[in-house]
């Protein structure tokens, strides 16, 4: 397949922000990822495109399965693609109604008890129960975000740790989600990292810059969501939610959850 022409590809549905940022235009393929591959368009951020059935991303293309297999087996770096969003769904991905603190007690201490029961599988390093420790830096690094948008805790968490989506921007990806469910626009972490929100490209990966971004506008992973709402009701169905939310790559998932528990119990 040559770069020197764009190849034609139709999409199955997308998000809001996908479209904005592919309608009518060339994105270049990024990077090749185990379920999926990422493309860019010129000065903007990774999209992540895939077939169906691995939940919804704030920045992600759903096509056909076998388009996929198709595209997975012939694309490479710098493969330029012309996409047709004509007959595309577009989602949105918000969670909904607030919920005060003492409706998510129960929900999040049977997923915190289960995340401590786990074996070692997170990007900081040692045990889920070191990392969700009072003492520990995920938790100094979210108490930091009432001193205000300069806190060097804060700061020294974008960024912090390998892979694409590294295991501190997770992290903040998932207290961000419990600000948004507890305290709307007005949670006093997204205040202090939203004055960043334009230099986040120089902190951290375009992708993990990109996911970043989206959950300041309160905009999450459908799994992540789905977790969520069902928190109130502490049920069986949270577990099984919760291991979805664990499976997401090599250990972005295990971060989002430390990040969500740890900005619950901060404030418990």
């Amino acid at each position: 397949m040559s770069a020197a022409v764009a190849t034609r590809v139709r999409a199955l549905a997308l998000s809001e922000a996908a479209a904005r940022a592919l309608d009518g235009r060339v994105a270049t393929v990024a990077a090749l990822h185990r379920r999926g591959f990422s493309v860019v368009v010129a000065g903007g951020e990774p999209i992540f495109v895939g077939p169906p059935g691995a939940g919804l991303l704030p920045l992600h293309v759903v096509v056909r399965r076998d388009s996929f297999e198709t595209l997975r087996r012939r694309l490479g770096i710098g493969e330029r693609l012309r996409w047709d969003l004509s007959a595309a769904r577009r989602w949105q991905l918000g969670l909904g109604r607030r919920h005060a603190l003492p409706e998510l007690d129960a929900g999040v201490a049977r997923v915190a008890d289960w995340l401590r029961s786990q074996p070692p599988a997170n990007g900081f390093g040692g045990a889920q129960a070191q990392v969700l420790a009072a003492d520990g830096r995920l938790r100094q690094a979210l108490q930091a975000a009432a001193d205000g948008p300069t806190a060097p805790a804060l700061l020294q968490l974008i960024g912090r740790g390998a892979g694409s989506t590294p295991a501190g921007d997770d992290a903040l990806i998932g207290a961000l989600a419990h600000g948004w469910l507890v305290d709307g626009a007005d949670s006093p972490l997204r205040r202090a990292l939203l004055p960043w929100r334009e230099a986040l490209g120089a902190l951290t990966t375009p992708l993990g810059a990109g996911y970043l971004r989206r959950a300041l506008d309160g905009v999450f992973g459908s799994h992540l969501i789905q977790l969520c709402r069902a928190l109130p009701a502490a049920g069986e169905r949270l577990d099984t939610r919760a291991r979805r939310v664990a499976q997401h790559g090599a250990s972005s998932g295990i971060d989002t959850l430390l990040g969500f528990v740890a900005a619950h119990e901060g404030r418990r």
